[in-house]
């Protein structure tokens, strides 16, 4: 299944139009992460654009959502590139190779961010599925 990724300063974010409960993250429409903490549960409509975050990761530092799906890092995203465009070097970049990964990595000033997730499975809250890219 495939879900969209919002991206704020702080989170990568999965949401869906599920029931708001107390104490549930859900992302506004002012892209602020909120903690919903009402005494009644909201069931948000078309008129209410809050969104309920079922995944997340966590950006510059940013704490772990408690209780909320944790989406792959992306690091790892980069880490797989890396080993396709040398997979040559990939079992031994430590040694031999290794400068070509670390030059390939370091020239990422900023990569490219996700657009969207296409979710296989979940272990935990950790959610197992590939990133696409624009």
């Amino acid at each position: 299944m495939k879900h969209k990724i919002i991206r704020t300063e702080n989170y990568l974010l999965v949401v869906d139009d599920s029931e708001i409960k107390v104490g549930d993250y859900f992302y506004d429409n002012d892209e602020e992460l909120c903690i919903y903490t009402s005494n009644y549960i909201v069931t948000p409509n078309k008129w209410d654009d809050n969104k309920k975050i079922i995944a997340h990761l966590p950006l510059n530092n940013s704490p772990i959502l408690d209780g909320v799906g944790l989406l792959p890092t992306l690091e790892d995203e980069v880490e797989k590139l890396a080993d396709k465009i040398y997979p040559e070097t990939y079992y031994n970049a430590i040694y031999v190779d290794g400068w070509l990964k670390a030059r390939f990595i370091q020239s990422i000033q900023q990569p490219k961010m996700p657009i969207n997730f296409e979710y296989k499975t979940k272990i935990g809250i950790q959610w197992v599925g590939k990133y696409i890219y624009e």
